[in-house]
């Protein structure tokens, strides 16, 4: 149903021009967003992932104005960053709640038959895994989502940090998870400053099953990062 529903929105937007203009609320164009997100329920999904996810790839503004839009309506549950207007100035992710789903499922039940590019669901890994596919279980993240360190969002890993760093506190059992529990702590500090050297050098000492705690949560930048530190030592 939600590949449906991606069908018939993705052909909303076919202009990269219109799509980078935007600056007021679109609703077809938050019906992207949400099918964006709905696509990959129950994981979150991260501002990297949506831009990805949307072809052709929408402005930031657009994006904030939609997830604005869509979390008003509680068709989404976001986490994101707020200047002093109130106004979103970055966001760390999104996911769709029950009420975005039905929505989702509405809007493609009583719409008519038209011509769409095909959105294709495709996966891929972090590392070696069991089983990769719609159904099975393993660490994956969405295809074509590189995550480069000098150019992620130091501010909004510090968020998922900080959430990975209370979520792996709750499970932890020995000296040595203190010890991991310390280092997301220091990386997540790291973050707050700017420090990209410092977080690198910091993440390269994860263990394993904190990042497997961070696909888990859902904090998909953190797992990203992780990976692409570990595959560089």
């Amino acid at each position: 149903m939600v590949v449906k529903a991606l069908e018939k929105i993705s052909a909303l937007c076919p202009h990269q021009e219109a799509m980078e203009n935007m600056t007021t609320y679109d609703p077809d164009f938050a019906l992207v967003v949400l099918a964006a997100a709905a696509k990959v329920f129950p994981r979150r999904i991260d501002f990297a992932g949506i831009k990805h996810a949307i072809n052709p790839e929408p402005s930031d503004d657009a994006l904030f104005t939609a997830i604005n839009a869509l979390e008003a309506d509680r068709y989404i549950e976001a986490k994101v960053l707020r200047d002093n207007r109130h106004q979103i100035k970055s966001v760390a992710y999104i996911s769709t709640t029950r009420e975005g789903r039905e929505q989702l499922k509405l809007d493609s039940s009583q719409s008519t038959s038209r011509d769409a590019t095909v959105i294709h669901h495709q996966v891929n890994t972090y590392g070696p895994v069991g089983a990769v596919g719609t159904n099975s279980h393993g660490i994956v993240n969405i295809h074509n989502q590189p995550t480069n360190l000098q150019h992620v969002d130091l501010q909004v890993l510090a968020v998922e940090l900080e959430e990975l760093r209370k979520a792996y506190k709750k499970t932890a059992q020995s000296r040595e998870d203190d010890k991991q529990i310390a280092l997301i702590g220091d990386a997540t500090e790291a973050a707050e400053k700017g420090d990209r050297q410092g977080v690198s050098a910091l993440l390269s000492k994860i263990a394993k099953p904190v990042m497997d705690k961070a696909v888990e949560i859902g904090t998909d930048l953190v797992a990203k990062t992780i990976a692409e530190v570990l595959k560089s030592k």
